[in-house]
């Protein structure tokens, strides 16, 4: 048998810190920074107005460290006239999702999320939130505009009717409705 030995080579012993001096943290925190645009809308004078919604996660747990949700507004150009955050009365870690920009009266839009939504004075730069109720907690698109007020298609409860409402958001409530004749209710609009 033949025998044969490795020799492997010495390493340096590791330094250890000085007596009384802190250790550096081993680990930085890291983070993932997201933002995106979820809606928009032109505005009656030509202006593009839309939703834009920064996130930052903590990449180690993915936790949601910070997030905020602006209402941009831009000149057909591209240029940025203003900028609204409309989240200041969520409470901490709070997170919504932007369905829809829905143009109200008098220079008001309303920002349509899951729960709720705002009411935000585009004038003023100052949004409300409004806490859904049956009526608004499903409304992703306006078929179509009367009197100033978006009209939306809705079913009943139990989906045996369908019709169009025309809604005050400020209020949450249907202001007019219409039902559709029953032959119409296999179609879209």
């Amino acid at each position: 048998a033949v025998s044969s030995s490795v020799m492997l080579p010495m390493l340096p012993a590791p330094e250890l810190p000085a007596e009384g001096a802190e250790e550096e943290p081993a680990d930085t925190e890291e983070y993932e920074e997201y933002t995106n645009i979820y809606s928009y809308e032109i505005l009656d004078d030509g202006k593009l107005i839309y939703a834009e919604m920064y996130e930052k996660y903590l990449m180690a747990t993915w936790e949601l460290a910070e997030s905020n949700c602006n209402l941009v507004i831009c000149e057909p150009s591209g240029e940025e006239i203003s900028r609204i955050n409309i989240d200041p009365e969520l409470e901490e870690g709070e997170y919504f999702y932007v369905n829809t920009l829905i143009p109200g009266k008098n220079n008001h839009m309303y920002v349509m999320c899951d729960g709720f939504h705002f009411d935000v004075d585009l004038t003023a730069g100052e949004a409300k939130k409004i806490e859904a109720n049956n009526l608004t907690r499903d409304i992703y698109s306006v078929a179509f505009y009367k009197d100033g007020l978006p009209v939306v298609n809705k079913w009943n409860d139990d989906y045996t009717k369908q019709s169009y409402v025309t809604v005050d958001l400020s209020k949450g409530e249907i202001v007019e409705e219409i039902t559709l004749p029953e032959n119409m209710m296999n179609y879209n609009y």
